[in-house]
């Protein structure tokens, strides 16, 4: 499950990114919600989910009697201001901060956007469910909790 959501932070947000929530503003043309978010930062941030993909917002207007416009995938970062796709539930692809520290089953927490391994009491969003690829991205089972 993902939801588009807008990058209200200062730092560019790459696929793979783990987001935290801001707050929630409706889109004017397409009367939907939008979550703004933030690159987390660390564990105590409100984690929500992993960007999947940069967007971009094409404003509604009407064509031969129809309303076109809407959000279409683009590739690179979501620029602060700029819109993306944010797992909140399911499988997804994360970056994963200290690959070595983690193997499959351990749950993980958030450290500058990526995922590392939850320690002690800190705070756990995710299961890893792979190991570690030549791209430092892992498949995770976020749960929406």
């Amino acid at each position: 499950m993902s939801y588009i959501a807008q990058n209200d932070g200062v730092e560019a947000i790459q696929p793979g990114d783990l987001v935290a929530a801001d707050g929630v503003v409706l889109d004017p043309d397409f009367n939907i919600p939008v979550m703004q978010v933030h690159k987390a930062a660390n564990a105590t941030d409100a984690v929500i989910g992993v960007a999947k993909e940069a967007i971009i917002r094409t404003p509604a207007q009407e064509y031969q009697g129809t309303t076109i416009g809407g959000y279409d995938a683009q590739s690179g970062p979501a620029q602060s201001g700029g819109y993306l796709n944010v797992v909140v539930q399911g499988l997804v692809q994360v970056k994963v901060a200290q690959p070595a520290a983690l193997q499959i089953g351990d749950w993980v927490t958030a450290e500058n956007g990526q995922a590392s391994a939850a320690l002690g009491e800190a705070p756990r969003f995710a299961k890893l469910m792979s190991t570690v690829d030549a791209n430092g991205m892992a498949w995770i089972m976020i749960n929406g909790n």
